[in-house]
C-alpha cells in the first residue's frame, strides 16, 4: 500500500517542477482529476 503513496506523491513532485498537469497525466495514464484527488490528500506532505 505504502508503495501506491510513494507513486502518487512522486507524481505530484513532478509536477511541482514544471510538468505540466495533463503531461504527466498522459505519461502516466491518469486522468487529470485524479491527480488532483492525489494532491489535494498528500499535497501537505510534500511542501516541506
Amino acid at each position: 500500500m505504502w508503495v501506491i503513496y510513494i507513486a502518487q506523491l512522486w507524481r505530484i513532485k513532478q509536477a511541482e517542477t514544471g510538468l505540466t498537469v495533463s503531461d504527466l497525466c498522459r505519461e502516466h495514464n491518469t486522468s487529470s482529476a485524479s491527480f488532483y484527488k492525489w494532491r489535494a490528500k498528500f499535497g501537505a506532505w510534500t511542501s516541506r
